[in-house]
């Protein structure tokens, strides 16, 4: 009978994990924006696991600021190119030259992703975080683009994370209209990961309430640990 309930269990795990979404491709887990996962990181290299990401019915606002490299950022970018295309290496130049640029990309809006997090087709996912409480979502991402893609990006004005049949991408308006890109193509070297505050909705159904991304306590009565607001309800009624 053991191989039976080992068979049985082995179903109800592929069931209970069906419903998440799909993992979109990446290259050595690298994060994308919006991405959900564990921050791996340590003190020389900086590495996510993900999990999934979420999907999305409404843009989320970006923001891109281009940049140029310090030796610290530089740093970082070195690192990652072991296991990166070396034909994108810039070389370390000051500040009155002109180096291959870097860009920062980040979530400006957070009321809509929190939005977006609480939709009813994103409710596997969700459960799922509330399981893990140490999952994280990736709001920021600094990286090095091909020329083409500077150059893309050079005569653009907004940025937006929109969903697509190959996963969460980024999307760019300027004067010719507005095109998708793929953040695969980013040699992405660093990146920021905000954690999640849970609330209750008046169903008494788990909510992501907000995004810290100071790491600084959730505010009001959100808590970072879900069950905590279960202990908290359960007192309640005693």
């Amino acid at each position: 009978m053991r191989p039976t309930t080992y068979t049985v269990l082995l179903a109800l795990l592929l069931y209970a994990c069906s419903g998440l979404p799909k993992l979109q491709k990446s290259q050595a887990q690298i994060p994308c924006i919006g991405a959900v996962g564990h921050d791996q990181s340590t003190l020389f290299k900086k590495a996510f696991q993900k999990v999934s990401a979420p999907h999305l019915n409404n843009a989320v606002p970006l923001s891109l600021q281009k940049q140029r490299f310090d030796a610290r950022t530089y740093q970082k970018y070195t690192n990652t190119l072991d296991v990166k295309d070396p034909k994108t290496e810039v070389v370390p130049t000051d500040s009155t030259q002109a180096p291959m640029p870097y860009y920062t990309l980040g979530i400006s809006d957070f009321v809509g992703l929190r939005s977006q997090f609480n939709r009813e087709e994103n409710a596997a996912l969700k459960n799922y975080m509330v399981m893990d409480d140490a999952l994280q979502v990736v709001r920021q991402i600094s990286f090095v683009a091909p020329k083409e893609i500077q150059d893309r990006l050079a005569d653009t004005h907004h940025y937006f994370l929109t969903d697509s049949q190959d996963g969460l991408m980024l999307e760019v308006h300027g004067p010719s209209g507005k095109t998708q890109i793929d953040m695969i193509v980013f040699n992405i070297f660093d990146f920021e990961t905000a954690d999640i505050c849970w609330s209750k909705n008046r169903y008494g159904q788990m909510q992501v309430a907000t995004f810290l991304v100071d790491g600084g306590p959730c505010p009001g009565n959100t808590q970072k640990i879900p069950r905590k607001l279960q202990e908290d309800t359960n007192h309640l009624k005693f």
